[in-house]
C-alpha cells in the first residue's frame, strides 16, 4: 500500500512540475529572459530524472536491507562521479547541449545506478542471508 502511495503521490509531483514549468522558472527569472527559457526547457529533463531517481530509491530499499551499503556507496560513487559529472560536462559543455546535457548526463548516473542495484539484488544469496538473520 505504501508503495502504490509513493508511486502515485511521485507521479502526482513529476506531474505539476511538468505543468507548471514555466510558472516555477518565473519565480527566479523574469520572462524576458534567456535564463528563464532555458530553465523552463531543462525542467523538462528534470521530469525524467525524477522518474530515474524514484526507481533508484525504491531500488536501495532492498539493496540497505542486503547488508550491502558499502557496495551501495562505491555503486553511487561511480556512477556519479566516475560516469555522470564527466559525461555532463561532456555534454553540456564539449557537445554543446547547455542545460539538457547536464541534466542528461545526471540521468545517465541515477539510470546505471538502477541497472547496478538490480544486478546486485538479482545476484545475491537470499538464502545465506537469511540464515544470518
Amino acid at each position: 500500500m505504501t508503495f502504490a502511495i509513493s508511486i502515485a503521490g511521485s507521479w502526482f509531483v513529476i506531474l505539476l512540475v511538468f505543468i507548471f514549468r514555466e510558472h516555477l522558472a518565473s519565480i527566479y527569472l523574469t520572462k524576458e529572459s534567456n535564463l528563464h527559457d532555458m530553465t523552463s526547457y531543462g525542467i523538462i529533463f528534470l521530469c525524467f530524472e525524477f522518474i530515474f531517481d524514484l526507481v533508484q530509491g525504491f531500488l536501495h530499499g532492498p539493496v540497505r536491507g542486503l547488508g550491502l551499503q558499502a557496495q551501495a556507496s562505491y555503486i553511487n560513487f561511480f556512477c556519479f562521479y566516475m560516469l555522470a559529472l564527466p559525461l555532463a560536462y561532456y555534454l553540456a559543455f564539449t557537445c554543446k547541449y547547455g542545460i539538457a546535457g547536464l541534466w542528461m548526463g545526471l540521468a545517465s548516473g541515477t539510470f546505471s545506478q538502477i541497472w547496478l542495484y538490480l544486478y546486485v539484488i538479482l545476484r545475491a544469496d537470499w538464502t545465506a542471508i537469511a540464515e544470518k538473520i
